[in-house]
């Protein structure tokens, strides 16, 4: 959950998707798109290899390959990766805007009785795996119960508990899941839930499994298959080869959404030592890079005329949050003026080479929950003055303890332009550098402290904002509310938020939340990071707008 800094994990497991989603009032019907896939050397993949013409798009991989694992065994988040997003898809996908929209799915309604709700998902019409396969209801229960199997721990696992009569499947007490019923005819599964809550729709955006190639199969052997490319899936690229080395993928042709206009995609590393050289030979069309590295090879890229530098939507944001228990910080005055005193754009300038902007607050701007908060602006004279009213001055500083995570270079110049904010203000700094997990068991664990430097990812749902931020999460009880941020009014719109409701009233709820948490400040959110891209002049898009799944619409991005 930490995101600290720019590592091989924050170019692509925090590059998966930081979007919101959305619940569907009784008996209203939403009918949105998209799909899943992976690898089995069948005829037509077969024939999508031979059919290559050239097309093939080459994806850098800053260092090593990241790990590959759709199936989730090994993963930490209930998400796919940006490459595994390439040949994988769920009923469901993850909209910042719309919230949840169809995938394989052709639509979905949520309908209610006696209080409990259930989703009733219809699948598309001529719906095939790449062998040529249908894609039916029965995939659907096989892939529920699969994720629901007592020996499956991987965290697509996580909210099936939700599922009316899981418990006793899952005890061998009967065959099937109860609250799983299939309308073969007409393609639909209804999914009966025991309780309202919109955490269950991220189970709908795991990879749909074909019933036909994995019946038998034991979760260890299913495990096996996914993290070596070889579940069969339905998306727009299907694994062919996955090695240390390189990793190969052929168009599917029988994508749901129309075959790829790429006939084929390769994924290989590359040393950041070699990227330069890398950028002038022009030998690679698609790379995610930091923003320290795209501000030294930006030139080098810029004179070879085959690359240029683009930014996606940022993953999650930096903030400085402080423990309303701790002294002077529980006076909410003290607090903004220390917040006052911040520019978030110096800090975008300094640390991430301008690949940054302020921070709006914990949702993403691009969310359908936004809404602003009324944060404090940048004032330093008035910071001055509240902090001279509050008895503070050079002979009587504000003394404080800040504790960071201290892994890499990013983090400590992130530290030095926040602690250059409060230069000439009375204001003493005392800092506790520790390794990130000695820093996650520090300030989760409930040790004292004043103010603490975090990251943290957008909300796939605004309903994740309980983990956080809700007066329940207690430090040292295995909760995550470092802040110990506590106002009932907050809680309650965090609780009927995380409800199955029209998207309309979520809305609502979460805007209120935000004006609340912004006027309690808690924290100070700093700044959201870009995730920027070297891309290949010779590569056309149809959407730059890519958010935090890049690969969206790969299946319309065409090559000169």
């Amino acid at each position: 959950m930490t995101k600290a800094g720019f590592s091989k994990r924050w170019l692509w497991a925090l590059l998966a998707a930081a979007t919101a989603m959305c619940g569907c009032a009784p008996g209203q019907n939403q009918v949105y798109d998209q799909t899943p896939a992976a690898a089995s050397v069948t005829k037509n993949h077969q024939a999508a290899a031979a059919s290559h013409d050239g097309k093939e798009l080459v994806i850098g991989s800053p260092g090593t390959l990241p790990a590959f694992d759709p199936f989730g065994q090994s993963k930490q988040e209930a998400r796919l990766n940006p490459l595994e997003f390439l040949a994988y898809r769920g009923l469901l996908a993850a909209s910042e805007e719309k919230g949840y929209t169809a995938a394989l799915a052709a639509g979905y309604t949520v309908e209610r009785e006696n209080g409990k709700p259930s989703i009733v998902v219809k699948l598309r019409e001529g719906g095939t795996w790449p062998d040529g396969s249908p894609i039916t209801a029965d995939d659907v229960l096989f892939t529920l119960e699969t994720y629901a199997r007592p020996e499956y721990y991987g965290v697509w696992r996580q909210a099936m508990g939700q599922i009316k009569g899981v418990s006793a499947y899952r005890s061998g007490q009967a065959e099937h899941i109860s609250g799983i019923t299939v309308d073969t005819a007409r393609k639909a599964v209804r999914i009966a839930l025991e309780r309202d809550d919109m955490r269950f729709f991220s189970t709908l955006t795991a990879p749909l499994l074909c019933r036909n190639q994995l019946a038998g199969k034991t979760v260890k052997e299913i495990g096996e298959l996914s993290q070596a490319g070889r579940l069969l899936g339905a998306g727009p690229f299907q694994p062919m080869q996955l090695s240390p080395h390189e990793w190969r993928f052929a168009a599917n042709p029988a994508y749901c959404e129309g075959k790829p206009l790429l006939d084929a995609i390769r994924v290989r590393p590359v040393e950041p030592s070699g990227m330069a050289g890398e950028l002038a030979g022009g030998t690679i069309d698609w790379c995610p890079v930091s923003p320290d590295m795209v501000s030294r090879l930006a030139g080098t890229a810029d004179a070879a005329g085959t690359l240029v530098a683009k930014a996606g939507g940022g993953s999650g944001y930096h903030f400085l949050g402080f423990n309303l228990e701790s002294g002077p910080l529980a006076d909410l005055a003290v607090r903004r003026a220390l917040a006052q005193a911040i520019s978030a754009g110096r800090i975008s300038e300094d640390v991430f080479y301008g690949y940054a902007e302020p921070a709006l607050g914990p949702v993403s701007p691009h969310s359908f929950a936004y809404a602003p908060g009324g944060l404090p602006r940048y004032d330093r004279a008035g910071a001055a003055k509240t902090l001279a009213a509050k008895g503070f001055s050079a002979k009587n500083p504000l003394t404080l303890t800040l504790v960071y995570p201290a892994e890499n270079g990013v983090r400590e110049r992130l530290l030095r332009s926040l602690i250059r904010s409060w230069a000439d203000l009375p204001v003493r700094i005392v800092t506790i550098p520790l390794p990130p997990k000695e820093f996650v068991s520090y300030i989760f664990g409930g040790k004292p402290f004043d103010l603490y430097l975090y990251g943290w990812r957008y909300p796939e749902d605004p309903g994740e904002l309980s983990k956080l931020w809700h007066s329940r999460e207690k430090v040292g009880e295995l909760g995550l509310n470092a802040s110990r941020y506590v106002n009932s009014r907050a809680d309650q719109l965090l609780e009927r938020g995380r409800l199955i409701l029209p998207l309309s009233e979520r809305k609502k709820l979460f805007a209120e939340w935000q004006r609340l948490f912004a006027a309690d400040l808690p924290i100070v959110p700093l700044v959201e990071v870009k995730q920027p891209y070297f891309v290949s002049s010779r590569l056309h898009l149809p959407d730059e707008q890519w958010g935090t799944q890049p690969f969206r619409t790969v299946h319309n991005w065409r090559l000169d």
